[in-house]
């Protein structure tokens, strides 16, 4: 509830707006008895049609405010619902980009997709009926004390039956909850699962495993339809339940009302306007229904914000940062690193190591060794359990955060294109980047050939993670993307897996120029990759274990079988 307590204290003139028009709209409800209680009684005392004509003047005009009070209390509802959505989805956002990547790594995409549109759209509801639920709140109670005026004693058996069976359904609200909780949970089991299936589906399509793909999706569909109807039949119940009350108090009305006109105790006008206000009163109870059966699962989708929201990114700036020093050329440090992604799974452990600046290093090393964590652990996406990293004297958890990523470009194996133009994917980093810069990046990548051959060359939309895009010239554009940062220290984490030969020949060439006094450090897993490295490192068991160049390393076993080398290929 803290999240939409919040979000409804953002939008609070919205509120007001809608509550206030509601007000009004359950003012003129409450009037309306009244006029034609007193009509009909003039009517039973013998009133002509002029006579009749005032009141009839007055319900015309109570009717016309009424419907303009309920235009604008429908338009707020409208208003309040689209307004909280986005401020969420925004806030969602924008929370999601300050995480670090150990959060991703727990919680997944498919669950934080699931988060920024069910959950926010079962709040999107619940928060579209506050304005209506105040008005039946309000409605109800000033409906009673009219009750109460007009006679005590019938107005006590309303309130009394209208309680006692309120009772079962209020029972239903906490396994409505929490059958909501777990189908919101499930609905973000099969985002994930989706999410996973198109990303995959080159793998699933190349094994053959479409079938057994649709039959693990097939029972996750069918443990959220099972839920699903689990939940209606709570929530039929919970209704059904509250609609009990007001249809048994009408009975008892229309046999004690009438006994009473009977007797002399009630007017006719009395009962008509007493039926009319419990009539009334139906509508609270079935907006109340409604409400309070929406309640858990917004309740719920809260909840599930929350824990997004409420989680504090493990990475953040310091208090008080250190600049890098201005004319540093990317001068990096291990000073006794140790780290893992799982606790007592250490990956690097007291790990030294000294890359000067403008020279350029090459990482090598089996499956696991840490050489993608050696990156990672420069351009601070994890904190190091222990130990320090250094970049031009400075330790990367005193810069802060957007400094320190503008000074360390990398390039992934798996390279991500937005679904834009070229020209804003290469220049996503520097915005301002002027057309020259943009090309001239492109170029020393080889991207500027099959840019201009797109069909409006740098103004192209690319499609969705850059379809119709060679695995190559998605790589190519990666690459661009951040020489045009022109950083103190360059990362290619295996920067040229997706090309081929020719390809990488070409880029390796281009590389030789970007990389001229500039601190580069790659991952390879080519023997052609290494002769862009000054210098050679072999990591395995968690630390370095040769350093040399790469003829020097050959002796080791570790180092061959990483580089996939045989005898034939190292013997002399």
């Amino acid at each position: 509830m803290v999240v939409i307590r919040r979000a409804l204290r953002r939008r609070r003139r919205i509120v007001l707006g809608g509550v206030g028009a509601a007000l009004v709209y359950q003012g003129v409800f409450l009037v309306i008895p009244l006029v034609t209680g007193r009509a009909v009684d003039e009517l039973v005392a013998g009133a002509t049609a002029r006579d009749l004509l005032p009141h009839m003047v007055v319900l015309v005009g109570l009717g016309t405010v009424r419907a303009v009070a309920g235009a604008i209390r429908k338009y707020h509802a409208g208003a309040l619902g689209a307004a909280v959505g986005a401020d969420l989805r925004g806030q969602l956002y924008q929370h999601l980009q300050r995480m670090s990547f150990s959060f991703h790594d727990r919680i997944g995409a498919g669950q934080l997709m699931s988060r920024a549109s069910t959950d926010v759209t079962a709040i999107e509801a619940i928060t579209m009926m506050v304005p209506f639920t105040i008005q039946s709140i309000l409605l109800g109670l000033g409906g009673s004390v009219l009750l109460l005026l007009i006679d005590p004693l019938m107005a006590a058996v309303v309130v009394g039956v209208v309680a006692l069976t309120s009772l079962y359904p209020i029972r239903l609200g906490r396994p409505i909850h929490e059958r909501s909780r777990n189908l919101q949970d499930l609905l973000g089991d099969l985002s994930t699962y989706i999410e996973q299936q198109i990303h995959g589906i080159e793998v699933v399509k190349g094994h053959g495993s479409e079938a057994v793909q649709v039959r693990e999706g097939r029972a996750l569909v069918d443990r959220i339809r099972h839920t699903g109807i689990g939940l209606t039949d709570l929530r039929a119940a919970f209704q059904t339940s509250f609609g009990v009350g007001p249809s048994l108090a009408a009975v008892a009305v229309l046999g004690l009302g009438g006994w009473f006109s009977l007797n002399g105790r009630l007017t006719a006008g009395e009962l008509f306007a007493f039926i009319q206000y419990l009539g009334m009163l139906m509508a609270p109870v079935g907006v109340m229904a409604t409400v309070m059966g929406l309640v858990p699962q917004g309740v719920a989708a809260g909840e599930r914000l929350a824990d997004v929201l409420g989680t504090q990114p493990e990475i953040v700036s310091p208090a008080r940062p250190v600049p890098l020093p201005p004319g540093g050329r990317g001068h990096v440090r291990f000073e006794g690193v140790t780290f893992g992604y799982r606790p007592g799974e250490p990956v690097l452990v007291d790990l030294d190591l000294d890359i000067q600046p403008g020279s350029s290093v090459a990482l090598v090393g089996p499956s696991g060794a840490g050489k993608s964590t050696l990156a990672l652990l420069i351009a601070r996406f994890y904190e190091p359990w222990q130990g320090r990293v250094m970049i031009d004297d400075v330790s990367v958890d005193r810069v802060e955060l957007n400094e320190l990523r503008l000074a360390v470009a990398m390039v992934f194996e798996d390279t991500v294109v937005l679904n834009t133009t070229v020209r804003h994917n290469l220049a996503m980093a520097r915005p301002t980047a002027a057309t020259v810069e943009i090309v001239r990046a492109a170029e020393l990548a080889r991207a500027d050939g099959f840019i201009r051959g797109l069909p409006d060359g740098y103004d192209t939309l690319l499609g969705d993670e850059g379809v119709g895009l060679s695995g190559g010239q998605r790589q190519r554009l990666s690459i661009a993307r951040a020489i045009l940062r022109d950083p103190r220290v360059l990362i290619l984490d295996d920067a040229t897996s997706a090309v081929d030969p020719t390809t990488d020949a070409d880029i390796r060439q281009s590389l030789d120029e970007v990389m001229r006094d500039r601190t580069t450090i790659i991952v390879a897993h080519r023997v052609e990759t290494l002769a862009l490295a000054d210098r050679v490192l072999l990591l395995d068991g968690g630390g370095i274990v040769a350093d040399g160049t790469h003829e020097q390393l050959l002796r080791h076993a570790v180092y061959r079988e990483a580089l996939a080398l045989d005898d034939a290929e190292v013997a002399p």
